[in-house]
């Protein structure tokens, strides 16, 4: 009888340390569950793409995870893919995250983004799996598809440039490099919130040059700069605000 028990104990152990606790909630579609799936989007190749999933443990208690990103069909060399969990971004060469805690029965946003730098048409396929550090059988994955199609909003004339805030995240102040093709009518840097109000910009005259801008005024949290000439937006990047 007690070894009966035994056994029964062992494969109850088993199965609770093999179910699968972890979900990405697809944000943009009423935090419907996407484990396993691919998602497929039509983008442009002048805008950085951002996507939102919301990474749920469904456990009573905290877990440690970490995200791992796979890229398995680039459309250009020149492309970029990275992500940001929360108030942390991550380089584009980034692969693996540190360590992420979350809550019993909390969760954390995961935001993945994709620019086609070199105004590049194609297909770009990227895989983001997130597992348990101490149980990586608890994991789960989507894979994330960038269609960009011959023409889609591309501009040969006047292309451009830009570095990445720094720094990022930033308590004060930042700074970003550019350099444009031609030059533009008009020119500005443009920083938008998450709900894509513009809360601050600056003139820009030169063709390549340094913006600074000063952020303490912001509330904490994720924000985007656009570098805007002759009203059409040529590339976008990330900006975290945090003190």
């Amino acid at each position: 009888m007690k070894k009966i028990l035994l056994a029964i104990t062992v494969l109850f152990c088993a199965g609770s340390a093999s179910a699968q606790n972890l979900h990405i909630l697809d944000m943009a579609n009423g935090n419907a569950m996407v484990n396993g799936q691919t998602m497929t989007y039509t983008t442009s190749s002048l805008l950085t793409d951002a996507r939102h999933f919301e990474i749920h443990n469904a456990q009573g208690q905290q877990v440690t995870v970490k995200v791992r990103k796979t890229v398995l069909v680039l459309n250009a060399p020149t492309s970029s893919t990275w992500f940001c969990s929360d108030l942390n971004c991550y380089a584009p060469g980034t692969t693996l995250s540190p360590n992420i805690n979350i809550g019993a029965n909390g969760q954390f946003e995961l935001s993945v983004d994709y620019d086609a730098e070199d105004y590049s048409s194609g297909m770009t396929r990227v895989r983001y799996a997130i597992f348990n550090t101490a149980n990586p059988n608890d994991s789960a994955y989507i894979i994330v598809e960038y269609n960009t199609p011959v023409g889609v909003a591309t501009n040969t004339a006047l292309k451009a440039t830009v570095s990445n805030p720094m720094p990022n995240p930033a308590s004060s102040a930042f700074s970003m490099n550019y350099k444009m093709t031609n030059t533009p009518a008009s020119a500005k840097l443009v920083v938008f919130n998450m709900l894509g109000a513009q809360v601050m910009e600056t003139e820009i005259t030169d063709m390549e040059g340094t913006v600074r801008m000063d952020v303490s005024t912001l509330e904490q949290g994720v924000y985007f700069c656009s570098l805007v000439a002759d009203n059409k937006t040529l590339t976008t990047r990330r900006l975290i605000v945090s003190y």
